[in-house]
């Protein structure tokens, strides 16, 4: 999933954003009142019927996917202001001088089966704690959002196929040395320059419009 706003995370399940785009202009939502999904998952659906100015309401049973859902379709964020938060809590980060400290037994069962390393999970832990104390909801689902995308697409040695399946371990960079930390590229990379850019994105495009 490469298109903007869909992939900030992505359900191997889902289907792809052209077939509900072309489902929206076959059916001519617009002039119909509201598009209702019961089953919204990670938001295709949401996502390009508010692309379409097509009014709708998406409904999950799974909390996880009703999460990614209200994050990926609140475009009120400021890209500056998403940029600087993100620096300061990779400030903070980086002048961590060691992992913290976790007992095997409290590991998570992601961590138990071999599919994210204990030091990843750990500093992925240490970004996900700093980021409930943002107050401001939208700004915190999003980069919440953008840390559990990161550890799945980036960190993880699983792949989907569609279910869960563990692959061979990437080969991993110390998150706490160098340039090429795994936190620099969650924060740069996943973060900082596919998140900011995007939410730029949408303000042009709001007002060309």
């Amino acid at each position: 999933m490469s298109e903007p706003i869909h992939r900030w995370y992505h359900s191997v399940m889902g289907f792809p954003p052209t077939l509900v785009r072309q489902a929206i202009s076959d059916l001519d939502c617009r002039s119909s009142g509201w598009l209702l999904d019961p089953f919204c998952g990670t938001g295709t659906t949401l996502i390009e019927s508010k692309r379409a100015s097509v009014s709708a309401i998406g409904v999950d049973a799974n909390p996880f996917s009703a999460f990614c859902s209200q994050a990926k379709t609140d475009w009120t964020v400021d890209p500056k202001e998403l940029s600087s938060t993100l620096a300061r809590m990779n400030k903070v980060i980086m002048a961590s001088e060691k992992p913290p400290r976790v007992r095997v037994a409290d590991y998570p069962h992601t961590v138990k089966n071999g599919w994210v390393t204990p030091v990843i999970w750990a500093r992925a832990s240490t970004y996900f704690d700093l980021s409930k104390r943002i107050r401001k909801t939208n700004l915190r689902d999003i980069i919440q959002l953008a840390i559990i995308s990161a550890i799945k697409e980036d960190c993880a040695d699983v792949a989907f196929g569609p279910e869960i399946y563990k692959r061979a371990r990437k080969r991993h960079v110390s998150v706490y040395s160098g340039p090429l930390c795994q936190d620099t590229i969650w924060v740069k990379v996943k973060i900082a320059s596919v998140l900011s850019f995007e939410m730029n994105w949408l303000l042009v495009s709001s007002r060309c419009k």
